[in-house]
């Protein structure tokens, strides 16, 4: 049975992205399927889809909204969480402890709407979804264990 599961799963090498970010360049918005549990809760990876707006590079950074940005030649769409200096510090919900810190030129988009698998919309901009990532960002300590129990109610 997984075997199937296997074959039906189509993945795209993070090059594909690529494409993306010249979409986003050119003033397009991109539809990406999630993929991993970095930003579980609050996108499962392999259901939910990130709809994500292109960043003008002078775009002013609002704490807790989430950016897809480049790192170490990958895509990746997590919070913006802080600073460090001249550098900006992101962070997915799904992690424990690992960060990443980009400069200013990495950001190529800001997520706008995750549309998840039943296919309610949610507005990653409003206020509401900022503020569940700064209460579960203050979580961290608990994290692990919240995490796990979730994981464990999905299965």
């Amino acid at each position: 049975m997984q075997e199937a599961a296997e074959q039906d799963k189509i993945i795209l090498p993070n090059e594909f992205l690529v494409l993306a970010e010249e979409e986003l360049k050119a003033g397009k918005s991109v539809t990406i399927l999630a993929d991993g549990a970095s930003m579980d809760p609050f996108i499962k990876g392999g259901k939910d889809h990130s709809i994500v707006v292109p960043w003008p590079e002078s775009g002013e950074m609002e704490l807790w909204k989430a950016y897809m940005f480049r790192h170490n030649g990958k895509y990746i769409i997590h919070r913006y969480i802080g600073n460090k200096g001249d550098k900006l510090i992101m962070m997915g919900d799904g992690n424990l402890e690992l960060t990443e810190e980009v400069s200013r030129r990495d950001i190529i988009g800001l997520l706008k709407n995750i549309k998840c698998h039943d296919g309610k919309i949610i507005d990653a901009t409003n206020k509401s979804w900022m503020r569940k990532g700064r209460i579960w960002n203050r979580l961290l300590p608990f994290r692990r264990y919240l995490l796990a129990f979730y994981r464990r109610l999905l299965k």
